[in-house]
């Protein structure tokens, strides 16, 4: 296993964290690697947004539930599906775009979410860690007029972006890898449905027991 994969699998939600600020320089790395991410047709249909107005924050903490680590992580970062650009393109051009089609949105939506997890693994490869906060959807209205987005951009997701307080180890990855393998050996074994079934079932309820007991321990 190299440096990657295991940096893959010790991926974990980080809400404790130092309050020191990101290397703006590190920072323009990590978007570079998001955007050497794979791009549908290269539309490259992805903006992100830096908020840094405590203003805003505290809007966006409250639109998430009230999420403290948006108010007082270094870095919150929102990305966006962007059309927009691509419209403007193509009436630059003096031709008109296709609209109204599912397989575009989807396009956006898809090429953001390769985006933001590539800047992820740069981040996590560095040292540094994330918290994905997909609450920013609980009302997509207000997070666009916070934003102030034009017409055919909007939120897909968001994290903040920090320095761990403490690095946290644990097996729970490996556990889990193990879990998904076990998933993938009994489904081979169809042809026996009961056998199947049984044992399918007695490895989620195992594989939850391990997860809450996981939880459990880090929450002390």
């Amino acid at each position: 296993m190299n440096d990657t994969t295991e940096s893959l699998i010790a991926h974990r939600s980080i809400r404790q964290f130092t309050n020191k600020e990101i290397d703006n320089e590190l920072l323009v790395q990590l978007i570079s690697a998001g955007q050497a991410a794979a791009s549908s047709s290269f539309l490259q249909g992805v903006t992100i947004i830096r908020i840094t107005d405590k203003h805003k924050r505290d809007k966006f903490s409250k639109l998430a539930g009230g999420q403290s680590q948006i108010i007082s992580a270094p870095e919150f970062l929102v990305f966006c599906a962007d059309l927009n650009r691509s419209t403007r393109c193509c009436h630059k051009h003096g031709t008109s775009p296709t609209e109204g089609f599912t397989e575009q949105f989807i396009i956006a939506t898809v090429d953001t979410a390769l985006y933001a997890q590539n800047v992820v693994v740069a981040a996590e490869s560095k040292g540094l860690g994330i918290c994905y906060i997909g609450a920013i959807r609980n009302d997509p209205t207000l997070a666009t007029s916070l934003l102030d987005l034009p017409e055919n951009v909007y939120p897909v997701l968001d994290f903040v972006l920090v320095i761990p307080l403490r690095i946290q180890r644990s097996n729970l990855g490996s556990q889990c890898q193990s879990y998904l393998k076990k998933i993938v050996m009994i489904q081979m074994m169809r042809k026996n449905k009961l056998i199947y079934m049984t044992k399918l079932y007695a490895i989620i309820m195992r594989n939850d027991l391990e997860i809450r007991n996981h939880r459990v321990g880090v929450s002390k």
